[in-house]
């Protein structure tokens, strides 16, 4: 039988014994539904831990089948190339068989195009043309798969990265100070202050990412896409990743090491020219007990440096190209170019030490038909991203250059 709750009124119109067995009732009538609040709570939670732990199954499996075609893929090609070779070098093909087995008047009555026979004159026995491809036709080798240009270093390359937990990174900015510093002192005296300028300040995490739309067609046909795929999303946004390095604006956004950097002040009697200028910045930097580890400038103005020659063909200043690695060097410092720049803006500065990444989480590559009308197109969605910071800990760590330049010209005299 179940419970009824009572009014006020109709509670105070029972007997005292009516007034006990109904409170009694009423207890055992809340602690049952409290029981089975409960329950259903633990029920709901239950589920929704369960549906949770199959997304994360569902998502492990999705990487190991992703992996295992991707090593699929890869053998498939390694197995098709070594095929390729093997009847290539080993195997006369049967239109070799044919040719040597026919003299030249036999042959040429056996050339035709599309049912006609070719003029005599037109047949170059020494010399054929490679098999035309007519429409509709399956081309019988694999073009390889290529993109855009991506840069040769990146930014990453000459800086520490460290992971974090974090979606802010607190850190401590240093500036040497104009005057004071560690001293003598005498006994009992009051001592100096270190002579840093120290400001506490927090990079935030910020996320980098973008997508690709490709159809089924494409993933499915094109041999070794996804493979090729994994890769240049990954170089696509490490190139992205520079611009925000070196350029980022700082207002919700990274901070780039270039965006508030000083120009470099020039040096009485090194400074004058592009080339100087560089040493003058080098040396500043060294003046601010920090080390020049590199110089990151535009193509244009590698070019520039590189080719700083006198009349005889010989570098005018302590220019070294470095054949083994490839390596400009200027100054005992290695000279980068990056697109990141303009063709008179650069950047020199203590990337060792004066600044770190902080990924917050590597690069996720991931594809789904889920976005916006994608299955009705059977079209696939490509998404590749990262989560990172940028500490950067010293203020005059970091340099522009060629602040003070002209456009154009700059060339040193031989």
């Amino acid at each position: 039988m179940e419970f009824e709750l009572k009014t006020p009124a109709e509670i105070e119109a029972m007997s005292e014994y009516q007034r006990e067995k109904y409170f009694d009732q009423k207890a055992q009538h809340d602690k049952a539904e409290a029981k089975r609040l409960a329950e259903e709570a633990v029920k709901a939670e239950m589920d929704n831990i369960k549906a949770e732990a199959k997304k994360e199954v569902e998502a492990q499996i999705k990487v190991v089948k992703d992996e295992y075609d991707k090593k699929l893929e890869d053998a498939e090609k390694a197995l098709k190339a070594h095929k390729e070779e093997f009847i290539k070098g080993d195997i006369e093909s049967v239109e070799s068989q044919i040719e040597k087995g026919l003299s030249d008047e036999e042959l040429r009555s056996l050339v035709t195009v599309r049912g006609k026979t070719v003029d005599l004159n037109d047949v170059n026995l020494t010399r054929k043309a490679p098999l035309a491809t007519f429409a509709g036709s399956v081309a019988t080798a694999t073009p390889a798969l290529v993109g855009p240009g991506h840069y040769s270093f990146h930014a990453r390359d000459l800086m520490n990265v460290r992971s974090t937990n974090s979606n802010a990174v607190p850190f401590i900015q240093f500036t040497k100070s104009a005057t004071g510093g560690i001293d003598t002192v005498a006994e009992g005296a009051q001592k100096p202050e270190f002579g840093y300028d120290a400001v506490a300040k927090v990079a935030n995490v910020y996320k980098i990412a973008g997508l690709l739309d490709v159809t089924d067609e494409m993933m499915d046909d094109v041999v070794g896409f996804r493979s090729w795929i994994a890769r240049e999303a990954v170089l696509a946004l490490r190139d992205v990743e520079d611009y925000k390095i070196y350029k980022g604006s700082g207002s919700s956004d990274i901070e780039g090491l270039w965006t508030n950097a000083p120009d470099a002040p020039a040096i009485p009697n090194i400074g004058g020219n592009r080339l100087e200028d560089v040493c003058s910045a080098i040396t500043s930097i060294r003046k601010n007990n920090r080390q020049a580890t590199a110089v990151i400038v535009s193509p244009a103005k590698w070019m520039e440096i590189y080719l700083n020659k006198d009349d005889e063909n010989a570098y005018t200043y302590p220019v070294v190209f470095d054949t083994t690695r490839n390596i400009l060097t200027l100054g005992g410092v290695p000279v980068l170019w990056s697109n990141v720049f303009d063709d008179d803006e650069g950047l020199i500065g203590d990337f060792n030490r004066g600044a770190e990444i902080w990924q917050r989480k590597g690069i996720s590559l991931a594809y789904g038909d889920q976005h916006v009308d994608n299955f009705g197109k059977n079209i696939i969605t490509i998404r590749v991203e990262e989560r990172l910071a940028l500490t950067k800990y010293y203020s005059d760590a970091f340099l522009k250059l060629f602040a003070g330049s002209e456009a154009g010209g700059g060339g040193v005299e031989g």
